[in-house]
């Protein structure tokens, strides 16, 4: 199946699966291939979009994994992936992981006070420091393989049962 693809003003990858052109023509009656390119366009893709800013793409050419969804982009009318937007990608997951881990460590925090347990107290300020320095300590840029980067977790979310979601 082929597919219309351009970028949009916030620079995200956008992909117009249209309707088949004989459903179309069910509708509309019968249209030349440059007909229903022009409907398509009309109906599907902004005005401020360019003919020239167009790619048709086959359905078979989309990449099967969406975790980088955002990070795709179009160049020489095919999909590129842009890999300093994977990484910002995910780093932003990291931290969303992190609320998590800040939210039951928080818990832990308060149960430890109430028992006055000084030594679990002072572990989970380190652990709270730790997750906190996180971004600043992460060296996403040495992982070129993005099977690999979709897969990468901080040493911080897997030692001590911080690990509990993912």
């Amino acid at each position: 199946m082929k597919l219309f693809m351009y970028m949009n003003d916030q620079d995200e990858l956008c992909i117009v699966y249209p309707a088949k052109k004989n459903d179309i023509e069910f509708v509309l009656g019968k249209l030349s291939d440059q007909e229903y390119y022009n409907h398509i366009k009309s109906v599907s893709i902004p005005s401020y979009i360019h003919d020239a800013d167009i790619a048709e793409i086959d359905s078979s050419e989309i990449p099967k994994n969406m975790y980088f969804r955002n990070a795709w982009e179009l160049k020489n009318g095919k999909i590129s992936i842009n890999l300093k937007k994977c990484y910002s990608i995910k780093l932003e997951r990291l931290k969303l992981i992190r609320i998590e881990k800040f939210n039951d460590l928080d818990k832990k925090q308060i149960i430890a006070e109430s028992k006055r347990d000084f030594k679990e107290i002072e572990e989970i300020l380190l652990h709270k420091q730790q997750l906190r320095d996180m971004p600043n300590v992460l060296k996403l840029e040495e992982i070129y393989d993005l099977e690999s980067l979709e897969k990468y977790l901080p040493e911080i979310f897997i030692k001590n049962d911080l690990l509990k979601i993912v």
